[in-house]
C-alpha cells in the first residue's frame, strides 16, 4: 500500500503538482479500507512476517510471532530463532495464525479492526507528511514540511573536531 501511494505521488512533477495527486493518493487509500472492510483483500496479502528473535522457551510474553511459531511447531514444523514466520491477525485467542501450517485459514477470522490499524499507520507515516505541504503548516509541526514554491538549499554540516 505504501509503495503504491508513492507511485501516485510521484507522478506529480514537483512540489506544486502534490495538489493535484494528493487527493488520487486519498481515493486509493479509501479503495484499500473499503476493500479490507468487505473482506475482498486475499489473505496473502495480509500476511505478516516476523524474525522470531529467540527461542520459544525465552519468552515471558509471546509476541504474535512466537504465538505463530507455537502453532507452527504443534503440526511438525520447527521453526529457528532469526527465521521469518508469516502469519495473519485473527480474533479470539491467541490472535495470531500461523500461514504455514495445513488447514487453510478462515477468512472471517481476520482482525479487521488490527488490519485497519495498520493500514492507518502506514499510510499516516507516507501521507502526514505530504498533506503538511500541500495544506500548509507551521515547521515545528511536521520535520518533513515542504512548502509549496519554497525553495531549498542543503547547507553543510558542521564538522566536529573529536579531540
Amino acid at each position: 500500500t505504501q509503495m503504491s501511494i508513492m507511485e501516485i505521488l510521484a507522478k506529480a512533477e514537483n512540489a506544486d503538482g502534490l495538489k493535484d495527486v494528493y487527493p488520487k493518493a486519498l481515493a486509493f487509500v479509501d479503495k484499500v479500507e473499503r476493500e479490507l472492510r468487505t473482506g475482498r483483500v486475499p489473505l496473502e496479502k495480509l500476511l505478516m512476517s516476523q524474525k522470531l528473535s529467540r527461542e520459544l522457551t525465552e519468552y515471558s510474553s509471546p509476541s504474535p510471532a512466537a504465538r505463530a511459531v507455537r502453532q507452527s511447531e504443534a503440526t511438525g514444523t520447527a521453526v529457528r530463532p532469526r527465521q521469518r514466520v508469516r502469519f495473519l491477525f485473527t480474533l479470539g485467542k491467541p490472535g495470531v495464525r500461523a500461514w504455514d501450517v495445513p488447514e487453510q485459514p478462515d477468512s472471517r477470522c481476520v482482525d479487521v479492526k488490527r488490519y485497519q490499524t495498520l493500514l492507518k499507520r502506514a499510510v499516516d507515516t507516507v501521507l502526514d507528511p505530504i498533506k503538511q505541504s500541500v495544506y500548509g503548516g507551521k515547521d515545528d509541526e511536521c520535520m518533513y514540511l515542504f512548502p509549496i514554491g519554497a525553495k531549498t538549499e542543503l547547507v553543510p554540516e558542521p564538522v566536529l573536531n573529536e579531540e
